[in-house]
């Protein structure tokens, strides 16, 4: 709550103190009450002659001044606080204006979300639901798998450039400074050195992070978290503004502080107009996607259950007994651990394989998300069948892997990551087959 003291012997030069006027008066309103609103609202009660009777601990409110027939003075207070309204829409018509004159580009549906990494934490008034939705809308503006490093786009899902992962901490600061302001170098050329890379997090290269689709989500969430603490520093009001606004707003910033800034209270003629659109689009697609979540997703996509309360579900008595048959048991050999060794490099192999699993993972993942349809069917098909057959060939890798160690713990992730590769070349054979039903459909039109 504001809360600010005025003397009235700063506004009155002879108080009545025979009628006992108190000399101090505080004016209190919402957290977002300025000194200033609170001086106007002030020395409206003083013009009006509201405060004079009024004794220490007295109360002024819009029913005692109503009581006291004094209603265009709880006008002018409704005024003074409404006037709060007035100033957040100011700050932010920019942003404001890009919900409304544009219509939604590329929104996402339940199965974006479904695929989207789970958003970290909240943002502000962003809950961590809607936090995921808006990061599978970013994604899907951006249009690029989160193994792949372009010029045009950046690195990744998020398309994250030099100068975002210079804030993050993961490149070194004044990379791209020296490096990409003349234009002589490429952004992929510098990201591919590891020198200009300071190893955070393990990631002491761009593969590390091309690899590693829950650093990318990590990066991203970080960079919206402080980009709306930057603009609320520069006097944006985000604590005052719906997910819908909000959201717009914490992905602009993370590309862009200043930008973001100007751009929301619509001060744009410094920015370039390409620029001013991204930002516009990024506004309306993001408010969709905060939109979506609330009215679209069940509980079911968010995984959440509903607690029934239930207690003592579990006999103890019985799991007990049962765990003591098992347990010291003669029959159960125990396990010896002493003689099983770490084989390095068939360690590093598995790391390797695992990388290029999740590669081909991936890959599949953005194709099963892509519409079916027939000017797109014959790529889609040549690009799952060539999948299918570098999964299959990691297969192969994997169970030749097996047969060169006997340490017990290797091979049983070893059995994991063959699991995994076989579940995945499932999936890749119930979409040729789905591709190929489509193209029989097509033909028999």
């Amino acid at each position: 709550m504001g809360s600010y003291t005025f003397n009235l012997n700063q506004y009155v030069k002879s108080p009545s103190d025979a009628e006992g006027t108190a000399k101090q008066f505080t004016i209190e309103g919402p957290a977002t009450l300025t000194r200033e609103q609170a001086q106007a609202i002030f020395e409206k009660q003083v013009n009006t002659g509201a405060l004079t009777g009024f004794k220490a601990g007295d109360v002024l409110s819009a029913a005692t001044q109503a009581a006291a027939g004094l209603a265009g003075a709880q006008a002018q207070l409704a005024g003074g606080i409404s006037s709060l309204g007035a100033l957040v829409s100011k700050a932010t018509n920019g942003a404001t204006s890009a919900l409304t004159k544009l219509p939604v580009l590329n929104g996402i549906n339940p199965g974006d979300f479904a695929k989207q990494l789970p958003g970290l934490s909240s943002i502000g008034s962003i809950d961590a639901s809607q936090v995921t939705g808006v990061l599978a809308q970013a994604g899907k503006l951006t249009g690029q798998p989160s193994d792949l490093l372009t010029n045009a786009v950046g690195v990744g899902n998020f398309g994250l450039d030099a100068t975002q992962l210079e804030k993050a901490g993961y490149v070194k600061p004044g990379t791209a400074a020296k490096y990409l302001t003349t234009g002589q170098n490429s952004l992929t050329s510098v990201l591919k050195s590891p020198s200009v890379w300071t190893g955070k997090d393990g990631i002491n290269e761009v593969q590390n992070l091309l690899t590693n689709p829950s650093a990318q989500n990590k990066i991203q969430q970080g960079l919206m978290s402080t980009g709306i603490e930057q603009v609320k520093q520069l006097g944006l009001p985000t604590d005052k503004l719906s997910p819908q606004l909000l959201s717009g707003v914490a992905l602009n910033a993370a590309k862009s502080v200043t930008d973001t800034v100007n751009w929301a209270k619509g001060q744009i003629s410094g920015i370039p107009s390409d620029i001013t659109a991204g930002f516009d689009q990024v506004a309306k697609d993001a408010a969709f996607a905060v939109n979506l979540v609330d009215e679209k997703i069940g509980n079911e996509t968010l995984n959440i259950k509903a607690i029934t309360g239930s207690t003592n579900t579990i006999n103890r008595a019985t799991l007990n007994a049962a765990l003591g048959r098992v347990v010291g048991n003669e029959k159960i050999p125990k396990l010896d651990f002493s003689g099983d060794t770490f084989d390095e490099v068939a360690t590093l192999a598995l790391k390797t394989l695992s990388q290029n699993i999740a590669i081909v993972e991936s890959k599949a993942n953005n194709i099963f998300g892509e519409t079916l349809t027939s000017d797109t069917v014959d790529a889609r098909e040549a690009r799952i069948t060539a999948l299918k057959s570098e999964a299959t060939a990691l297969l192969a890798s994997l169970r030749s892997l097996k047969t060169t160690s006997t340490s017990l713990a290797f091979l049983g992730k070893i059995d994991l990551a063959i699991v995994n590769v076989e579940l995945l070349i499932e999936l890749l054979d119930k979409d040729i087959t789905n591709i190929q039903r489509f193209k029989a459909d097509l033909q028999s039109i």
